[in-house]
């Protein structure tokens, strides 16, 4: 089991707070199973039932939002393209990358940034 990008924030948030995933899980409404494997991104996380409970729950202001924000997005299994003013060609760069990511060297991830530039 690997822990994706959300699981480590709440494995921290939880841990900040001096909770178990018990209470972690208690605070959301669901089980200690659904949190855990929430983490392991083996279960989608329902923004749509989870999101405020976890941000009203635990206070969260706007810095750990945004880090709630990108840790969700960066623990998604799929990506949806919805740009549709992209070009073919640009389309195919985005498949491409996401088709090689994982054989990405960490030469190739810096120079891709460095080619990106905003990230």
């Amino acid at each position: 089991m690997k822990i994706n990008a959300l699981g480590k924030f709440l494995r921290k948030l939880r841990l900040d707070s001096e909770e178990l995933m018990a209470d972690m899980a208690s605070k959301l409404g669901i089980s200690v199973s659904g949190l855990s494997y929430i983490e392991t991104g083996e279960r989608a996380f329902k923004k749509d039932k989870l999101y405020s409970k976890l941000i009203k729950s635990y206070n969260l202001d706007a810095e750990k939002i945004k880090e709630l924000d990108d840790a969700i997005e960066l623990s998604k299994p799929n990506i949806c393209m919805k740009n549709r003013k992209a070009n073919n060609e640009q389309k195919d760069i985005v498949f491409a990358l996401a088709r090689k990511m994982e054989r990405l060297s960490p030469d190739d991830i810096e120079n891709i940034k460095r080619i990106l530039g905003d990230i």
